[in-house]
C-alpha cells in the first residue's frame, strides 16, 4: 500500500508542480514615508472611531491584488498604483494576488516604527520579467483597442499609439504587454493584455475624475465667482476636478459672500450662497417749501424735510415737487455708513392768463377729450409690471388753426409713461382755437394724463 502511494505521488507531482511555480515573487524595492505627498490630507479618509487614516501607495503593474490588515474603506486603483488607507498605528500590511506570492510588509523592518495619520507612505514592488512560452506560431497578431473618451491616449508595450475614432489598432508579436489609458478628467486605467494566435479585442471606459457642483444664490442678480473668475448669474451647474475651491457671490451695492467647497472624485455637491447684505448710506433733504415731495429713483419716500436710512450705495435720481413750484431733479450720490446733505428752494411758478372771450377747448368738451384718453392710451407693460401710477402733466399750444404744437413734458412720472403721454397727446385732433377780439388767437394748454391701474391690468400684474 506504502509503495502504491509514493508512485501516486511520484506520479502527480509534475503536474502540480507548474501551478506552483508559475506564482512569482516580486520584489520589494522601496518602503518609505513621503511628507511632500499630501495624499492622505487632502483626500481624507477617517475610520470608525472617526481618526484620520493614514494612506498607503502600493505601486506594482499587476491587475486583482488584494491588501490585508488594519485597511479602511475600499482599495482605490489609480494609475500604476493603488491606494490602501489603514488605521494609525499600523505596523503591518499583507499584499497577495493570483499572479504572486504574497507579500507581508512589516513596516519596522524599514525603519517606520507604526503609520501614522495623515501621513502618507510609499511600497514599491516590481514583478519579474514575465517568461513567453513559445508559440507554435510565434507570429503576430492584433490588439484592437476601443476606448471612451474616444480622444483617450492609449499606451502599449510603453508606446503612444494611434486612436482614430474611439479605436486603437495595433499589430504585436505573441505575448503579454502592459497597457496605459489616460484622458485629462479622468481615472487612468492600467493592466496587462495577452496575444496568443488570435485577435485580441479590448474596451477600456474611463471613469470622470470630476465632481458635479451646483451653486443657487438667495439675492437676486447676484454674480457667481470660482476662485475669481465669474462663472454665472443667479444659478449655475457644472463639473469641477476634485479640489478645495472658493464661491463667492457679489453684487454692486452689497458686500460679498464667501463659500469654501471640497468637490470630490464622482460625488455631487449643492451650495447656496445666503443673502447678500446691502452696503448702505443716508440722505438728508432740506428743501423748500416745507411738505415738497420726495421721490427716488421713482418711488415717493415721504415730504421735506426728512431723513432717507437705507439707501444702497451708488447713484440715486433725487426729484422735489410741490404743487405752484417747478419740479427739481438731481442725482445724488450715496456713500457707505455717511449721510449725504441735500437742500435748497424750489422755483415758484406763474399762470398767464389770456383775457379772452373763449378758450381753446376739445370738441365735445373736456368730457370728450377724456374719452378720447381713455380710448387710446396703452398702459406699458413695465409699468404694470412695476405698479407705477401717477398723472403726467403735459403742455401744448393750441395754433390758430387748432392743430397742437410744441407738445411737452411739464411734469414727468416715469420714462415709460411719460412716453406714453407724450405719444397719446399726439393722436389728439384739432381742437377749436381760441377766440379773442373777434380773431383766433394761438394759447397755451396744460392737460394731466392719469394713469392708474384697475380691473383687469391690475389682476395681471398681481398675477
Amino acid at each position: 500500500m506504502k509503495t502504491f502511494l509514493r508512485i501516486a505521488i511520484a506520479f502527480l507531482l509534475p503536474m502540480l508542480l507548474p501551478a506552483v511555480t508559475a506564482a512569482q515573487e516580486p520584489a520589494v524595492k522601496r518602503v518609505c514615508s513621503d511628507p511632500i505627498d499630501l495624499s492622505a490630507a487632502k483626500y481624507l479618509r477617517k475610520d470608525l472611531n472617526d481618526k484620520a487614516c493614514a494612506l498607503v501607495k502600493v505601486q506594482i503593474v499587476a491587475d486583482g491584488v488584494e491588501f490585508f490588515g488594519n485597511t479602511v474603506g475600499s482599495v482605490e486603483r489609480k494609475a500604476g498604483e493603488y491606494w490602501v488607507y489603514m488605521t494609525d498605528g499600523t505596523k503591518m500590511l499583507r499584499i497577495q494576488s493570483n499572479s504572486f506570492i504574497p507579500v507581508d510588509i512589516r513596516f519596522p523592518d524599514y525603519g517606520i516604527p507604526a503609520l501614522a495619520s495623515n501621513n502618507t507612505y510609499i511600497i514599491t514592488l516590481e514583478m519579474p520579467a514575465a517568461a513567453v512560452a513559445p508559440s507554435a506560431k510565434a507570429g503576430l497578431n492584433y490588439l484592437i483597442m476601443t476606448v471612451s473618451p474616444t480622444d483617450a491616449k492609449v499606451i502599449v508595450d510603453g508606446k503612444p499609439r494611434e486612436v482614430k475614432h474611439g479605436q486603437s489598432k495595433i499589430l504585436l508579436k505573441n505575448g503579454t504587454y502592459g497597457f496605459l489609458v489616460e484622458s485629462p478628467g479622468y481615472i487612468s486605467e492600467e493592466g496587462t493584455v495577452t496575444i496568443n494566435n488570435a485577435r485580441l479585442e479590448k474596451s477600456v471606459t474611463l471613469r470622470s475624475s470630476k465632481g458635479s457642483l451646483s451653486i443657487a444664490t438667495t439675492t437676486p442678480g447676484t454674480e457667481i465667482y470660482i476662485n475669481g473668475d465669474k462663472v454665472a448669474a443667479g444659478s449655475w451647474t457644472g463639473q469641477l476636478l476634485p479640489d478645495t475651491y472658493s464661491i463667492e457671490g457679489r453684487l454692486q451695492g452689497y458686500h460679498t459672500a464667501e463659500i469654501i467647497q471640497t468637490v470630490a472624485m464622482g460625488e455631487s455637491h449643492a451650495v447656496t450662497i445666503p443673502g447678500l447684505t446691502p452696503r448702505t448710506g443716508s440722505l438728508n433733504i432740506d428743501y423748500e417749501p416745507t411738505g415738497a415731495k420726495i421721490t427716488i429713483d421713482g418711488k415717493e419716500h415721504g415730504v421735506t424735510p426728512d431723513v432717507i436710512d437705507d439707501l444702497i450705495i451708488g447713484p440715486h435720481s433725487v426729484t422735489i415737487s410741490h404743487e405752484g413750484f417747478a419740479d427739481k431733479t438731481m442725482t445724488v450720490d450715496i456713500a457707505e455708513s455717511q449721510t449725504t446733505d441735500l437742500s435748497g428752494k424750489l422755483d415758484e411758478t406763474k399762470s398767464i392768463v389770456l383775457v379772452e372771450e373763449y378758450q381753446a377747448h376739445f370738441p365735445g368738451g373736456d368730457a370728450e377729450l377724456l374719452k378720447f384718453l381713455a380710448k387710446n392710451i396703452v398702459y406699458p407693460k413695465s409699468a404694470i409690471e412695476k405698479d407705477i401710477q401717477g398723472t403726467v402733466v403735459v403742455g401744448f399750444d393750441v395754433e390758430k388753426d387748432g392743430s397742437l404744437s410744441n407738445i411737452r413734458i411739464l411734469r414727468g412720472m416715469d420714462p415709460d409713461l411719460d412716453k406714453e403721454a407724450l405719444r397719446v397727446v399726439g393722436l389728439i385732433p384739432n381742437f377749436i382755437p381760441g377766440y379773442q377780439n373777434g380773431i383766433n388767437v394761438k394759447q397755451p394748454f396744460t392737460l394731466p394724463v392719469k394713469f392708474k391701474l384697475i380691473g383687469d391690468k391690475k389682476k395681471k400684474k398681481k398675477n
